[in-house]
């Protein structure tokens, strides 16, 4: 007889990846007057910063869920796991009913309960058999040993201006910094810095892993302090579209402090780094649930 799947225990973290897995986009819900907003990065970013620094460090996805006084995001979150369309309209109606939002959210979890949509979440991430990768080979960040190689490679490109650009590249110099400065109009992404010394011109898409023309492309790069690019490049910060950073569990409250690890990039990013940081975000999500 065949075992029985071993049923999700519903922590931060595993919604965390739920979500991750989720659609963009919720036509219904998306349609509901006054959301205009990526729902699905606002449940990231608000599941990801719940709680911090209080003594409880892992609250259960059900007691999170059961905090949000936004019913536009409980009807969302309820449609993008694959909750039928009669119940989402029921509850968009139950909204229109009443004024006060606690209350309304109140309405719309007793029609999309949290053992409804856990149930639906389940569902949808068991069925797409997500094969579990160890910590090691997630390639948050560049292999050293494969950096030297390919800058080996690189020198043997007979067109010397070519193969100047592509080895400035991937140290983050030459014209590839000087157009990373004027993408992020030559300060820090997150506080504004403008000491050049201290700013590092790093590649979101490691370097080792793009092709030649991401390798060049102002876009695949982000201006950070060096301790924040090496946080970055460690896959233990990371960015949502809107430019909110989510930090990983793996660094302490007094850590973040000591850091001021808080608040988001200066410039918002627009669509093709947006690209790049979509990559960059689902390996710091996979790798917060394989680390755990």
């Amino acid at each position: 007889m065949a075992r029985k799947a071993k049923a999700t225990t519903w922590t931060r973290t595993a919604l965390l990846d739920a979500l991750s897995q989720l659609p963009d986009h919720a036509p219904i819900s998306e349609a509901f007057p006054g959301s205009g907003v990526p729902l699905k990065e606002k449940w990231i970013g608000w599941v990801s910063d719940y709680n911090r620094g209080r003594l409880k460090k892992n609250p259960s996805a059900r007691t999170i869920y059961n905090r949000v006084q936004q019913p536009r995001w409980i009807i969302w979150l309820a449609e993008a796991s694959g909750i039928n369309a009669r119940l989402i309209r029921k509850a968009i109606n139950s909204v229109a009913r009443h004024v006060i939002r606690q209350t309304q959210a109140k309405e719309t979890r007793r029609i999309l309960p949290w053992t409804l949509v856990a149930r639906h979440l389940e569902q949808m991430t068991s069925s797409r058999q997500l094969p579990r990768r160890t910590v090691t080979n997630i390639d948050l960040t560049e292999d050293r040993t494969s950096l030297v190689a390919e800058l080996e490679q690189i020198r043997r490109i007979k067109d010397q201006t070519t193969r100047k650009c592509l080895i400035d590249a991937g140290l983050g110099q030459g014209q590839f910094r000087v157009d990373v400065e004027k993408l992020w109009r030559g300060a820090r992404g997150v506080t504004g810095c403008r000491i050049s010394a201290v700013l590092r011109a790093s590649h979101i898409k490691p370097w080792s892993q793009s092709t030649n023309e991401e390798r060049l492309n102002p876009e695949n790069g982000i201006l950070l302090a060096a301790h924040i690019d090496a946080l970055f490049d460690r896959g233990l910060i990371t960015f949502l579209d809107n430019g909110t950073m989510l930090i990983s569990k793996r660094v302490s409250d007094r850590d973040r402090k000591l850091l001021r690890l808080s608040g988001r990039l200066r410039c918002p990013p627009k669509k093709g780094l947006r690209h790049f940081l979509g990559r960059h975000r689902r390996n710091f999500l996979e790798r917060e649930r394989y680390g755990e």
